[in-house]
């Protein structure tokens, strides 16, 4: 933080205090180390600028065209581009290390991984080994019959000059061509016990509170919604229901 009196500007430096004299100029610019780690990870490094430095508070509003620019594990650029950034997450939200959710300005490539907008920081703030959710990926890829598994990173993270710490950076998951393939007529469920979307339903047997991630909600009529609602009904009366049978549900799931 700068702040001038009338013959100097004054740096408060994480607690440290700087006095710079100043004569004849109008303004100066304190520019924040890159990284306040002197430690090479090896991993792929991330820096994250926010117009003005602002903070990221809210996982609903974007902080509009900040800079995005990641460098590869041998410190080659890989991406810069104006990008916006929110929060993102539930009970990970009000954890101390925050996960991040990243729309490009265009749909990029990024670490090798095909093209699109949308990203997500995993902060992993629970997990101390910082590797569960990498692991499981894992699993998933080597597990048959699994069309996608998002990719994913393990990055170092600078948010405008402090380091953040280790990161998952990995495909959000949403409906397209190098993700979920589904057809264009098709949708997206999603279990979550927050049931913070609008068109949202429990299930009749099991309480399962499901909400539709796609399409957009102004795409999703009485119909369309009623449709999913009896197919999950559906599955879950294969599953479950009086009639149920071990294999019942393979018409239903594949």
């Amino acid at each position: 933080l700068a702040q001038q009196t009338e013959d100097m500007y004054i740096y408060f430096n994480n607690g440290g205090v700087d006095k710079i004299e100043v004569a004849d100029i109008d303004s100066i610019t304190f520019v924040a180390p890159a990284m306040e780690t002197s430690e090479d990870t090896g991993l792929p490094r991330v820096y994250i600028t926010t117009p003005g430095g602002v903070g990221i508070t809210s996982k609903d509003v974007y902080v509009k065209e900040g800079n995005l620019r990641i460098f590869d594990e041998n410190g080659e650029l890989d991406l810069n581009i104006l990008s916006d950034f929110k929060g993102r997450g539930n009970s990970t939200w009000m954890m101390p290390k925050k996960p991040y959710a990243i729309k490009l300005d265009s749909k990029e490539e990024v670490l090798g991984m095909p093209k699109d907008k949308r990203w997500v920081l995993l902060a992993n703030y629970v997990d101390k080994t910082c590797l569960r959710n990498s692991i499981a990926f894992e699993i998933s890829k080597r597990s048959s019959g699994l069309d996608w598994t998002p990719r994913g990173y393990h990055v170092d993270v600078v948010l405008n000059g402090v380091f953040l710490g280790n990161y998952y950076l990995c495909e959000q998951i949403k409906g397209d061509e190098n993700r979920v393939n589904k057809p264009d007529d098709g949708y997206l469920i999603e279990i979550d016990k927050n049931f913070d979307e609008v068109s949202k339903f429990y299930s009749p047997i099991r309480n399962m509170p499901f909400m539709l991630k796609e399409p957009d909600e102004e795409e999703i009529t009485p119909e369309l919604f009623t449709y999913i609602q009896n197919q999950v009904t559906a599955v879950e009366n294969a599953l479950y229901g009086a009639d149920s049978t071990t294999d019942g549900y393979l018409k239903y799931i594949d």
